[in-house]
């Protein structure tokens, strides 16, 4: 069995950008950003910043990524956290939403056919289990099978044997990082 992590973290700093984007050009008819901007204003997105930061200030923050390592504001659970509002702009119809969430799931499929042939069990049946919020959405789910489809034919994926938590746990003990 083969254990790979996921991307939340990508998923929100794309997603941070291209609702920069929009904002900036004040459009009016993304439903990503709409989405985020909603759950910012309801207080369910980065509660503690909202008396003090605009959404255009964090998301700008997120950008400092693309050239540091850290931002000033935001930590990296803080931009995982928009995951959940992209695969919900996906399900509403979001087409940039789509193309995060594939490309998340192509990232996973490249990582899962890498680690098989360092393994040197591509081409043969293994199974693997992919944890962690991002394998909750269903978009990524189906890109995901589709793309392991044709890179891993024989690959199945299944349920971990274990919950995350005990997992990283068990990576802790170990001190495998």
């Amino acid at each position: 069995v083969m254990l790979l992590r996921g991307g939340g973290f990508h998923i929100g700093l794309y997603a941070a950008k291209f609702c920069l984007k929009d904002l900036k050009a004040q459009r009016t008819d993304s439903i990503l950003l709409q989405s985020i901007e909603n759950a910012f204003k309801q207080g369910k997105l980065w509660k503690r910043f909202q008396e003090k930061n605009s959404l255009e200030e964090l998301l700008q923050d997120a950008m400092r990524c693309f050239q540091r390592e850290k931002m000033l504001l935001l930590a990296r659970e803080d931009l995982a956290a928009l995951a959940q509002y992209v695969d919900q702009a996906a399900e509403q119809g979001s087409s940039i939403a789509r193309v995060i969430l594939r490309g998340t799931a192509n990232q996973v499929a490249a990582n899962i056919s890498s680690v098989a042939t360092l393994l040197g069990i591509s081409a043969t049946h293994f199974k693997v289990a992919v944890v962690g919020s991002v394998i909750n959405s269903f978009t990524v789910k189906w890109h995901l099978k589709e793309k392991l489809a044709i890179d891993e034919p024989f690959a199945e994926i299944v349920e971990p044997l274990l919950p995350p938590e005990l997992g990283a746990l068990d990576i802790a003990l170990k001190d495998l990082y």
